[in-house]
C-alpha cells in the first residue's frame, strides 16, 4: 500500500488497515462493517466473501439507488484489496448521500491503501467534519481509527507535525494502542527526536512483547544515539522474533554481560530460552527481569506460566 513507515512496518500496518476499518466505519449509521470481523475470525476460505460480492453486485444492479448496498459491496471490495472498485462504489454511495460519514471513512481507507494519500486526507477530514458536532464521539473508537489513518496519510506525505497531532489524539482515546504508539514513534524518529522515539518504541513493546517492527525502530534510534549495547539488544529481539533463537541468545548474553541490570534483555533472553526448551534457564532470566524492573507485567506473566507448568528438564 505504499510507504507507511520504516523498518519493515508495512505488513503490520496493512493488517491494521485492512481489519481495523470495522472500528472506523462504526462512526456511521449503517452497520455493514461487522463482516470484517466475520471475515477475519470466522471464514476459513475466501469463498464466502466472494459469494457475498456476487450477490451484492446483483443487488446493485437491481437497486442502483440504494446507498447501503453500495457501501456493503465497497466494504467487501476493500476486504479483497480491490481498492479501485471500492473507491468507485463509495463515490457512488456519496452521490446518493454526500453526508455519509461512514462512506467517507471507507473511501479514505481505500485511497490510503492504494497510495492516494492526498485524496485519503481529504476523505478522512470530511468524515471527521461530519461527526465533529458529536462531542461525545470526539474520542470514540471509530473517530480514533479515522484519525489513525489520517495520521498515516500525513506521515506518508511528509507532513510530520500534522501526523503527530493525529496520532496523539488517537492515544488520548486509547493509551494502550500499540500501533498508534509505534506510528508516533516513527514520525518522531523522522524528525530526529530519538529520545522520545525510544520511549515510545519501548512502550509499544511493553504493550505487545513480540512487536518486531518496534524493536527494529528501537535499534535505529539507539544507533542514532550511539547506544551500542542497547542497539545490540534491540537487534537481538528482532532475531528472536525472526526465530533465530541461538543468535538471539548469544547477543542477549553479550548485552547482559555489558549491562547486568538490563531487565528487558533478561526478558528477551527468557523468551529465547523458553523457545529452545530450556525452561529452568528461562525462569532464571525472567526472575532477573522482574528483579531489575518493577511491575514488569510480561516477565511476571511468563514466570507464572512456567511455574504453573512445573516442567522438568
Amino acid at each position: 500500500m505504499g510507504s507507511t513507515g520504516t523498518n519493515g512496518s508495512k505488513s503490520r500496518f496493512e493488517d491494521k488497515l485492512i481489519w481495523g476499518l470495522v472500528i472506523a466505519i462504526a462512526i456511521g449509521i449503517v452497520a455493514f462493517g461487522a463482516f470484517y470481523y466475520l471475515d477475519r475470525y470466522a471464514y476459513s476460505s475466501p469463498a464466502p466473501i466472494d459469494r457475498e460480492i456476487t450477490q451484492l453486485e446483483q443487488m446493485v444492479v437491481n437497486d442502483p439507488d440504494n446507498a447501503n448496498v453500495r457501501l456493503a459491496v465497497a466494504d467487501r471490495y476493500s476486504a479483497k484489496k480491490l481498492y479501485e472498485r471500492a473507491i468507485q462504489q463509495y463515490k457512488e454511495a456519496l452521490k446518493l448521500n454526500e453526508n455519509l460519514d461512514r462512506a467517507w471513512a471507507g473511501l479514505g481507507y481505500a485511497q490510503l491503501a492504494s497510495s492516494r494519500n492526498e485524496d485519503a486526507i481529504a476523505s478522512f477530514k470530511r468524515a471527521l467534519d461530519l461527526v465533529k458536532s458529536d462531542k461525545a464521539g470526539a474520542l470514540s473508537p471509530g473517530v480514533a481509527a479515522v484519525r489513525y489513518y489520517l495520521g498515516a496519510a500525513y506521515s506518508n506525505q511528509g507532513e510530520l507535525d500534522k501526523a503527530i497531532a493525529e496520532f496523539r489524539q488517537v492515544l488520548e482515546a486509547n493509551r494502550g494502542d500499540a500501533d498508534a504508539t509505534y506510528q508516533l514513534a516513527l514520525v518522531l524518529q523522522k524528525k530526529g527526536m530519538h529520545d522520545d522515539a525510544i520511549g515510545l518504541f519501548n512502550y509499544a513493546t511493553d504493550l505487545v512483547p513480540d512487536f518486531k517492527e518496534a524493536y527494529s525502530g528501537l535499534a535505529e534510534s539507539y544507533k542514532a544515539k550511539g547506544m551500542a549495547t542497547e542497539e545490540e539488544y534491540a537487534e537481538a529481539m528482532v532475531d528472536l522474533f525472526d526465530q533465530s533463537y541461538d543468535q538471539a541468545i548469544a547477543r542477549l548474553q553479550k548485552v547482559i554481560a555489558a549491562k547486568s541490570d538490563f531487565a528487558n534483555a533478561y526478558f528477551g533472553l527468557g523468551l529465547a530460552l523458553e523457545k529452545k526448551g530450556k525452561l529452568n534457564e528461562a525462569k532464571e532470566a525472567y526472575s532477573n527481569a522482574v528483579k531489575y524492573k518493577n511491575n514488569y507485567a510480561s516477565a511476571q506473566a511468563a514466570l507464572a506460566r512456567l511455574n504453573v507448568a512445573s516442567p522438568k528438564q
